[in-house]
């Protein structure tokens, strides 16, 4: 019996790639790359070191970094004699102030540090030192993983979520055994993560009702009920509210929806007069909404921040009969975020959490003397930094 390895047949070559479909493909799914404009470079210069941050885009305050982006360039050292470590740190801190009750909280999102050259045989501090490091994407929240959430700013909860790069040059002991403290340069930086919906919004162009004929899946419903007063004869209103199913938007994407009322023709009356004017019954909005949340040993405190205002209008000027006896009054609109301040995404971690919602609210104009109970009924979204279709920004 032979004691050697059986014989294989050598195989094929493997076939060239190419990004560029061949005769017979088409691409499922292309995500072009933009060029990127970062040229610039970041300098903070002080006695002891100067600090030089490239790839950055010309004129920003502070350097921005986005999700795995490479904090790189160099760090000059001014004066060499005595330095036997030089280390960077990389840290990201949520601060929480509750004015109201004076609780405080800090948590520490990120802390890594980083020896960019000690003391050894190879000789003195060299005055150039080359910084090459990867921003992480997650940290540990306590009890699980998440993303690491972006630089974020709340003044009416005195909350933030801020990171900075320290550079420290740790000297020689002097006499007498004292340690000389360490000559060190803090740095501000900025970290937005960008983001995509996973799919486009409908087409805001085509009509509702054609569109949920002939594609439903395209469509998230959610429904509330508008009710009487108890001295009020008339039947409730029940609110259908539509939104594109991806329920992910670029905070400048125009979202259309659509929205159905199902109740008496004599309800609806009071709805119809309201629907794009203030003079009707029953007045009808819908907007877009950031809410803030921030819990501090238990307590929560709460801001609201109204971000976009919703066009609406009456698809359908007469009531259209229905098969239960009732009628229905048809309403398109559309809404996009209007506030310049606000660019950044919503998420969440364990003790803070920024979250968008669409807001169908009916609001009596004289409650007294109103037939129906003001309604307010919010549907979760979720706003990202960047659209489905466009070119990738540059970073």
């Amino acid at each position: 019996m032979s004691s050697g390895p059986p014989q294989y047949t050598p195989s094929e070559p493997s076939p060239m790639y190419s990004s560029t479909p061949l005769h017979g493909e088409q691409r499922v799914a292309h995500n072009r790359r933009a060029t990127s404009s970062r040229t610039g470079s970041f300098r903070r210069i002080t006695d002891k070191v100067t600090v030089v941050l490239s790839d950055q885009l010309p004129g920003r305050i502070q350097p921005v970094y986005g999700r795995g982006g490479c904090i790189q360039g160099y760090l000059a050292v001014h004066d060499i004699d005595n330095i036997i470590e030089v280390t960077i740190r990389l840290r990201g801190e949520i601060s929480i102030d509750i004015a109201s009750t004076g609780s405080r909280s800090r948590t520490r999102v990120l802390d890594e540090s980083f020896t960019l050259w000690k003391a050894g045989p190879s000789g003195p501090c060299p005055p150039t030192i080359p910084i090459a490091l990867v921003w992480p994407s997650k940290f540990w929240d306590g009890s699980q993983t998440r993303q690491l959430p972006p630089s974020f700013e709340n003044d009416v909860l005195s909350t933030s979520c801020s990171y900075d790069l320290t550079v420290l040059l740790s000297k020689r002991k002097q006499l007498l055994g004292l340690v000389k403290p360490a000559d060190s340069v803090s740095i501000p930086l900025t970290y937005f993560p960008r983001t995509r919906p996973p799919a486009p919004a409908t087409c805001r162009e085509d009509p509702f009702v054609p569109s949920m004929r002939s594609a439903p899946d395209e469509w998230h419903q959610s429904q509330c009920i508008m009710k009487p007063c108890q001295r009020s004869a008339l039947t409730a209103v029940q609110c259908s509210l539509y939104i594109p199913i991806v329920r992910v938007y670029a905070l400048s994407d125009i979202i259309p929806f659509h929205v159905q009322f199902h109740a008496t023709e004599a309800s609806l009356a009071h709805l119809r007069d309201g629907v794009g004017s203030v003079e009707g019954h029953v007045s009808v909005r819908v907007y877009l909404l950031r809410k803030t949340s921030v819990t501090v040993n238990e307590e929560i405190a709460t801001s609201r921040r109204i971000l976009g205002e919703g066009q609406i209008f009456v698809t359908k000027s007469t009531l259209t009969p229905q098969e239960d006896g009732l009628s229905a009054l048809d309403c398109d609109g559309e809404v996009v975020c209007g506030d310049a301040e606000v660019d950044g995404p919503s998420f969440i971690v364990s003790n803070l959490s920024v979250k968008d919602l669409i807001v169908l609210e009916l609001k009596p104009q004289q409650p007294l003397k109103s037939s129906f109970l003001e309604m307010s009924h919010a549907v979760p979204i979720r706003l990202v930094t960047d659209t489905w279709a466009e070119e990738p920004a540059a970073t």
